[in-house]
């Protein structure tokens, strides 16, 4: 049963996640160039955003939408399979922690307060700041699976962070468009924007050595290095 439970709550953030992603690629398909701008810091120029479809890929260079994509992808997979051991599969899953918490966290203690959402955006905002952190959150600390302790993990897991901060950087340097204030290099200057994700980077370095550290006691683990799910198959089982 409680397997069974974990497939279902996995599934359903998964779903939320993807209709949350699928709507703020949507609505910013939808927006005017002008309200691009606006969110860029007033910085760009609006005919820069004529084109609805690149209103769209605006969308995937928010860090909240790279989290909620990678959250999606990893607890879809656990919906289909729960025992997932592999390399590959615990860095996108720690990163994926990581970074959902750090987007609930920051947006609902700071960024709402700069551009309070309103109507369908509202909803929108409440499936990829709110719900889909709290359930993933939730998901991990009741069902897992735990991660070991190796230090390789986090370390890849930075370099996911890392891929994402080059993108950001790399596109604001053609049109001067930053997706958040504390990455906006044209208003505050490189060093300024690179120490303040620097910070950010050692905050998240931070968080997933806490994860992996509770994931030595919580339920599911064995203490060991190497916790299997409750139930789990085992080589003599």
């Amino acid at each position: 049963m409680s397997k069974i439970i974990a497939r279902v709550w996995f599934g359903l953030t998964a779903l939320i996640g993807a209709a949350g992603v699928t709507l703020s690629a949507i609505l910013h398909a939808e927006s005017s160039p002008a309200e691009i701008v606006q969110v860029g810091g007033g910085l760009g120029a609006p005919g820069d955003f004529d084109n609805a479809f690149y209103r769209l890929t605006i969308t995937f260079f928010y860090f909240t939408i790279w989290s909620n994509i990678i959250v999606i992808i990893t607890t879809a997979m656990l919906m289909v399979r729960l025992e997932r051991e592999s390399t590959v599969f615990r860095v996108f899953r720690l990163y994926g922690l990581i970074s959902i918490l750090i987007t609930g966290l920051v947006y609902n203690l700071y960024l709402v307060r700069l551009d309070p959402p309103h109507g369908i955006a509202l909803l929108q905002n409440d499936m990829v700041h709110v719900a889909v952190p709290i359930l993933a959150i939730l998901g991990w600390l009741i069902f897992g699976p735990r991660i070991p302790f190796r230090m390789k993990y986090v370390w890849w897991s930075m370099v996911i962070g890392l891929t994402w901060l080059a993108v950001t950087f790399l596109h604001g340097a053609f049109i001067t468009w930053y997706p958040y204030p504390f990455t906006n290099a044209a208003e505050l200057g490189y060093p300024t924007a690179l120490l303040n994700c620097l910070v950010v980077l050692v905050f998240a370095f931070l968080i997933g050595l806490g994860i992996m550290a509770l994931d030595k006691v919580l339920p599911g683990s064995d203490g060991t290095d190497d916790p299997k799910l409750p139930g789990a198959p085992t080589a003599t089982s």
